[in-house]
């Protein structure tokens, strides 16, 4: 097949519905360019069908075979729920699969979830999944992700909710390794209002509380890596369950869940209430604050075995700066049994609002600034290993969070950087979130605040031996080098007499804690002094 030119050509437009939807399919993913879908409509005509479009877009190769598969099983769902304009799949997971589409009935962009063929055969599943969705309907909350929709056409089953473009926790956990204490407090407080919302008008428990389902709606133009005015949103009610509901979990139901967060109870099959989300909350407190979940293993069933048995981990093991009542949220919300956390989220709540003014004492002490600011260190914790043992290795696809890191400049720069990227000015100071950047002007260069600190400590032993010097006549000041010499060593003069800050910050966060060129800068210079004050008693000159 030859093509007709289209250069200067007005675009073909299709003239069947079904056609001008596979058009904006490929539009919207970017599989084909107008240009190339044009050319190729205007050879095979306005009312060809969308399978003949897409073969003809393969056989001038201008999409691949894995974009066509794609391509057509997007739009094949689309043929199946004629009440959606479906534009693209956002992702996938054990329930089914989720699409970017727009409720043509209230001309709403939705996340649309379609069940998967398996969970579609599970009358249990779908009888309570198609209940609760209903009674989510009528909710309406600032942080919940509003259901729009609910139903079945044919044998498939979907849920309509609110589409939020903003980040996910998950996401940014990924990005960034740990989040800074002040900001997971003001999500997870918002979270915890929601859940509470949800509990109290409709007795539903979420049973699936974790960093993936905290979406962050952003207002436009916000500045920063992590705008304080970031607003969480709730999803993945397709899991509640009521908390009167008295059935045990079935097989399909003890899939359900993420056992990186699942309560004790929740593992065992037991009746679940608040207190199995308050689980869940406390869970991913401490993922977001340390980088890890407090849980870790090589297969499911380890994990769910460890949320049962072992104990309550510290979130201040890993970040030492970490108030008492940090910690104390934290270990609490996890207690093993029900009876031990928080007795409601009113109770999760105001245990965050504590932790807000522990850290605004801290402020008001002269200390706040660095620990509320920073994570200044995050220390990987090493596995106790019995005599015997065999290691284990780390669960796949578990982050593992950096050992060392100043958290709020390795978060700006990584934020600069891609803004740079974008074409964004990073010079303008409108793009500083001061925030979290309270040391400005600080270079990241963990080899130049090194040479600071070489450069610190021969300045300092210079000005020790020539005190020593001038209270000894006769005796010339024997320096290795002098200040202005240093000076040129280092590249630019010497640092001022003001506290530096410590060179843990800078360091590289793939990096193992206690390696890189500052020990052995130190190290060196130590045995420097040393050998220089023993010469220099020996009478040596």
């Amino acid at each position: 097949m030859t093509l007709t030119p289209t250069m200067g050509n007005p675009e073909i437009k299709p003239t069947s519905v079904a056609l001008r939807l596979a058009q904006a399919i490929l539009l919207a993913n970017e599989w084909a360019t107008r240009t190339q879908i044009s050319a190729v409509i205007r050879d095979l005509g306005t009312g060809a069908s969308w399978k003949q479009l897409g073969k003809a877009l393969l056989a001038h190769r201008f999409l691949s075979v894995e974009a066509l598969t794609q391509f057509e099983s997007i739009v094949h769902q689309q043929e199946l729920l004629p009440g959606f304009e479906i534009s693209r799949k956002l992702g996938a997971g054990g329930m089914g699969t989720v699409y970017r589409a727009r409720h043509l009935a209230s001309d709403q962009d939705c996340a649309l979830k379609v069940i998967s063929a398996r969970l579609a055969h599970d009358q249990d599943f779908l009888s309570r999944f198609h209940r609760e969705s209903r009674a989510l309907i009528n909710l309406r909350h600032p942080h919940l992700a509003n259901v729009i929709e609910s139903g079945t056409a044919g044998e498939t089953h979907y849920l309509a909710m609110e589409f939020i473009s903003g980040p996910s926790a998950g996401s940014l956990l990924k990005e960034h390794g740990a989040l800074p204490l002040p900001y997971v407090i003001h999500l997870l407080r918002q979270v915890a209002t929601c859940l509470a919302y949800v509990y109290t008008s409709a007795g539903l428990v979420h049973r699936d509380v974790k960093p993936e389902n905290i979406l962050l709606q952003r207002r436009a133009g916000a500045a920063g890596p992590l705008p304080e005015d970031d607003h969480a949103k709730l999803i993945d009610f397709g899991l509640v369950k009521a908390a009167n509901d008295d059935e045990h979990l079935t097989q399909t139901g003890m899939t359900i869940g993420t056992p990186l967060y699942m309560s004790p109870e929740q593992v065992r099959g037991d009746k679940l209430d608040c207190r199995s989300d308050i689980y869940g909350l406390g869970a991913t407190a401490f993922h977001l604050l340390t980088g890890q979940p407090p849980f870790r293993g090589t297969s499911p069933g380890a994990i769910m075995s460890a949320h049962l048995t072992e104990p309550v981990p510290d979130p201040g093991e890993r970040v030492p700066s970490l108030g008492p009542v940090a910690r104390r949220l934290v270990t609490t919300a996890m207690a093993k049994s029900s009876t031990g956390r928080f007795a409601s989220f009113d109770a999760f709540i105001k245990a965050c609002d504590q932790t807000v003014e522990e850290l605004s004492d801290r402020e008001g002490d002269g200390v706040g600034n660095l620990r509320l600011m920073r994570k200044p260190l995050v220390i990987a914790r090493k596995p106790v290993r019995r005599p015997g043992e065999v290691p284990t290795p780390p669960a796949i696809g578990v982050p593992v969070a950096a050992p060392s890191a100043d958290l709020s400049e390795r978060i700006l720069r990584k934020h600069q950087e891609r803004q740079v990227v974008e074409g964004e000015g990073v010079g303008d100071p409108h793009h500083t979130n001061h925030a979290l950047h309270p040391v400005a002007g600080k270079g990241n260069d963990s080899n130049r605040v090194s040479a600071q600190v070489v450069a610190a400590l021969a300045h300092a032993h210079d000005e020790k031996m020539l005190s020593r010097s001038a209270s000894r006549p006769g005796k010339e000041p024997h320096l290795a080098q002098t200040p202005a010499a240093t000076s040129d060593r280092m590249g630019g003069p010497l640092p001022t007499t003001t506290a530096q800050r410590s060179a843990v910050f800078d360091e590289d966060p793939n990096r193992s804690a206690g390696t890189g060129p500052l020990p052995w800068a130190i190290l060196a210079s130590a045995l420097i002094i040393a050998a220089v004050i023993f010469s220099w008693r020996m009478g040596w000159f």
